[in-house]
């Protein structure tokens, strides 16, 4: 501790940048030296902490005042509980990442950040609307992470609020039941990409017309979503380029979201598609002849190629013509998802044509003739 106390004294007034991290020396006095700094806050350029009780040593070792800090990361380990009071002037602050806590607001004065990501959270509903507070305050905003942060009853009253105007924001990622309902919300016309994931049925959307039409990079995973809200999702980012669909259930609800892409509409920009879950691979060849002026990459699963009993795919004859055409008509690649099944380390289905049982997984999928990069 002498020796560190000693490098701090002949540091001069270089900023500090702190990072905190479970893997390092466990004899280290982690708080003692933290403590240490307290009266250098003035120099604090950067705080990062990723340890199981991130939250506690935040807590503990983080000053009231930090006029020069830019980032401020805290990560504590998933499923362990950590609670964490921040209350900070930070007016230069441009980044903050917060994970897997309970978080409790205090006086946090923010106004120029330029990434907010947040997940996972336990907030009571004050702590909630003090976020809210942030998102609609902080109109410097470029990239913004919601996953798992506010409650239904938040989320049920976002969109009675003004729009805030996010001019800037060109990156936004959505996750979990409540926090769709930011895409009603928020007012976003530079925003280029956007990642909508879930696990559970989200909030009906209303229909958001034209909102996103800015996106070019749009991204579904698990949204088993109802058929209304997928189709105001797909129609309010009518110019993607890039659109990708995946899921890792093929028994859901989410296995028809395909067919809607599918029949939606016709793209002018699509460049980039992928899809999970085709039940046709007839219907998606007729997509690329639509698209053949600027579709460029096609994407399927693994699982697309095989037949099962009770697919609703075409005819076999049709089925490969249909593959054979767009593996020489666009870049065709077939993904796969180990855990395709939840808790399963493989799928298996059977290919009635061979009369056998393929088992399909990330390591040992069969080769399928047509999948160029198998």
């Amino acid at each position: 501790m002498t020796g560190f106390r000693e490098e701090l004294a002949h540091s001069g007034n270089v900023p500090l940048h702190i990072c905190v991290d479970d893997n390092a020396n466990p004899d280290v006095d982690v708080v003692g030296q933290l403590s240490a700094l307290l009266d250098q806050s003035a120099r604090w350029g950067s705080f990062a902490v990723r340890h199981p009780d991130a939250g506690i040593l935040a807590s503990k070792c983080l000053p009231s005042n930090l006029p020069e800090l830019k980032e401020l990361s805290i990560i504590n380990s998933p499923n362990v509980t950590s609670v964490l009071y921040l209350s900070a002037e930070m007016p230069r602050l441009r980044a903050l990442v917060i994970n897997d806590v309970t978080l409790c607001l205090g006086d946090v004065m923010i106004s120029q950040l330029s990434r907010l990501d947040l997940r996972r959270l336990r907030l009571s509903s004050p702590d909630a609307w003090k976020v809210v507070s942030i998102l609609e305050n902080c109109s410097s905003l470029e990239t913004v992470t919601l996953m798992d942060v506010f409650g239904r009853d938040v989320a049920l009253e976002l969109s009675e609020r003004q729009k805030p105007l996010m001019s800037r924001l060109r990156e936004l990622e959505v996750s979990e039941t409540a926090s769709t309902s930011v895409l009603q919300w928020i007012q976003a016309p530079s925003l280029q990409k956007m990642k909508l994931t879930t696990t559970s049925r989200p909030l009906p959307l209303q229909d958001l017309q034209e909102a996103f039409s800015s996106v070019e990079d749009l991204e579904i995973t698990d949204f088993s979503a109802s058929m209304p809200a997928l189709r105001s999702i797909l129609l309010a980012t009518s110019n993607v380029s890039r659109l990708h669909v995946r899921h890792q259930d093929f028994h859901d609800s989410f296995a028809l979201v395909p067919d809607l892409v599918l029949q939606h509409r016709t793209w002018t920009n699509l460049s980039d598609l992928t899809l999970h879950g085709v039940f046709s691979i007839g219907q998606l060849r007729n997509v690329v002849q639509t698209h053949r002026n600027t579709l460029k990459r096609v994407g399927v699963h693994c699982l697309d190629l095989g037949l099962g009993f009770d697919s609703l795919r075409k005819e076999y004859d049709e089925h490969e013509e249909a593959l054979e055409w767009m593996h020489h008509h666009v870049d065709f690649r077939v993904d796969h998802t180990e855990y395709v099944m939840r808790g399963d380390r493989c799928r298996t289905f059977v290919d009635q044509r061979k009369g056998r049982t393929i088992n399909c997984s990330l390591y040992g999928c069969p080769k399928f003739p047509i999948a160029n990069d198998q």
